[in-house]
Order: C-alpha cells, then structure tokens, then sequence
C-alpha cells in the first residue's frame, strides 16, 4: 500500500504561502513522495534563496530522487491564456 500512496503522490504539485517550506509541506513530501514543488514569488525575497529551499525541500527523502521544481508567476496572466483580459476564470468570486 505505501508503495501505492508514493506513486500517487508523485503525480501531484504542491505549493505554499509564505517564505519557508511549512511543516505540512515537509510531511507531504517526505510520507506521500510528493513529486513536484512550485515555487511562486510570494516564496521567494532574493535569487540565492531558490537554490536554498530547493536542497531544503530535497532534504526530506524521497523528492530528492526525482521531485521537479516548477516557478510561477504569482497573480500574473498566463502568456498560454486564450481568454480576453479580464474574463473571470471558474472558481473567481
């Protein structure tokens, strides 16, 4: 069963607010082999902290056997976004 859980949890991508990795974030990976991590610029104050929580979220196990690290452009417009500006996306209150 945990061998099934692992690979479950590589197929998902997981973010989280502020500048270090919580907890829960550290729990995910290292128990459910969470395979990838997105870092946004509300994770981030300086260019030489990427490469920090990058070996800190690697420290945890098994994310350092193949987790991927992707950036995202916190509240901005996808460049990929066929949808006029403004157009409210599912789920916008």
């Amino acid at each position: 069963m945990k061998e099934l859980v692992r690979r479950v949890g590589q197929r998902f991508m997981v973010g989280w607010e502020g500048h270090e990795p919580s907890s829960h974030l550290k729990h995910l990976i290292r128990d459910f082999g969470v395979g990838h991590v997105i870092l946004f610029a509300r994770n981030v104050d300086a260019p030489g902290q990427v490469a920090e929580l990058i070996r800190e979220l690697q420290s945890q196990g098994s994310w350092a056997e193949g987790g991927r690290t992707c950036s995202g452009r916190s509240g901005g417009r996808r460049a990929d976004d066929p949808r006029p500006p403004g157009t409210p996306r599912a789920g916008d209150a």
